[in-house]
């Protein structure tokens, strides 16, 4: 069984997760293939039945029989066939939502790198939802919030950061209904229903210790740096040294509904579900992949910044300069007055020297 009462869990490698979402994804088309089939034939053979009882009991008794066996026949058909069938059979976003992360992420992960993986293929409600009943006048009203997290997904990134996203959808529901007098004259009832709906995804990355530093002024910086879609905002962004955290919820989506002669509020918020196809849930797919998208730009863009502060400290060269030279505004070498002087010193004390020792030398011949 790929799920368990509509619920799918597992702990597989990227391929093998993709494999078996496929396979839920084609369970469930099957499954709404038979529906519609056997939905057919459950409302011919009724409508048959009626129709031979009816003329049995005007035309001929042998015909009351064929007419009761086609009833019996399209009641087991719709109690015991359809019943079972609509097993597997979800809202196609849930599991699709899951299919498009999970092929995000495996960009970033080895393929026999495990994923954690919850899916609830079908609205749940938990203890903490509220559900209050009550009268007002003539009118009788019912309202409901739930928050359901029908998708969980946790893993590993080659680069050893821990990720864990998760999607819930938040809904608030009232409805009420009330008697009127048409015009015939006749008391009747009618019922008005409506539903708000959210989507809230939320990321949380654990990187390895130290590995991606931040200050203050960056974890400002990237909330800048994120594109939002229209129709969503972030709640929340918390980073520091060793975790990224962001909340961001959609804009709410408001459906109404109006059913004459019924009481039935649950079923009136039934009939209001989300079309699998509107632009809305296109916008909340491409919120997810928004903020995966953004988020890995970040991982990507700071642990680029890191390996290049390294290779900035290998070039660094070993002798540190000091002081630089700067060129001189006046002359301070050769010292042309100290040297004129010292020449003229010299060339008259050699002068003076040579005279007396020419002069003592002739003296001395002469008077010998």
């Amino acid at each position: 069984m790929l799920h368990k009462e509509g619920i799918y869990k597992s702990n597989l490698p990227v391929r093998a997760l993709m494999d078996e979402l496929d396979a839920l994804a084609r369970l469930d088309k099957e499954s709404e293939e038979k529906i519609s089939f056997w939905s057919k034939i459950r409302t011919t053979l009724i409508v048959l039945g009626l129709s031979l009882f009816i003329f049995g009991l005007v035309i001929g008794v042998f015909l009351l029989v064929p007419g009761i066996i086609s009833i019996v026949i399209g009641c087991i058909i719709h109690f015991s066939t359809l019943r079972t069938l609509r097993k597997n059979e979800f809202p196609d976003y849930r599991y699709s939502t899951c299919q498009k992360l999970v092929g995000l992420l495996s960009a970033d992960m080895d393929n026999y790198s495990e994923v954690e993986t919850q899916v609830n293929l079908r609205e749940k409600f938990g203890l903490n939802d509220k559900i209050e009943k009550g009268t007002k006048g003539n009118s009788t009203w019912n309202r409901r919030s739930t928050s359901d997290c029908f998708l969980s997904l946790s893993g590993l990134f080659l680069d050893g950061t821990k990720f864990r996203c998760s999607l819930t959808e938040e809904t608030q529901a009232y409805g009420e209904h009330f008697p009127y007098r048409a015009l015939s004259g006749k008391t009747k009832t009618k019922l008005k229903a409506n539903k708000r709906i959210r989507w809230v995804g939320s990321l949380r990355l654990r990187f390895k210790e130290k590995r991606y530093s931040s200050s203050p002024t960056e974890s400002q910086q990237i909330e800048n740096l994120i594109q939002m879609p229209n129709g969503t905002k972030i709640k929340k962004l918390q980073v520091n040294d060793q975790e990224l955290l962001m909340t961001a919820v959609t804009e709410t989506n408001k459906q109404k509904n109006k059913v004459k002669m019924s009481t039935n509020i649950p079923a009136a918020w039934d009939d209001m579900e989300v079309d699998d196809n509107s632009a809305d849930f296109t916008e909340r797919a491409r919120l997810t992949r928004n903020i995966e998208v953004n988020t890995q730009v970040y991982i990507t863009l700071r642990q680029q910044f890191e390996l290049n502060k390294i290779e900035e400290l290998k070039e660094r060269p070993v002798l540190n300069i000091l002081d630089t030279g700067d060129i001189a505004t006046e002359k301070s070498k050769p010292l042309r007055t100290l040297i004129v002087l010292a020449t003229t010193f010299i060339a008259f004390f050699f002068s003076g020297f040579m005279m007396y020792c020419y002069d003592g030398i002739i003296i001395k011949e002469k008077q010998e």
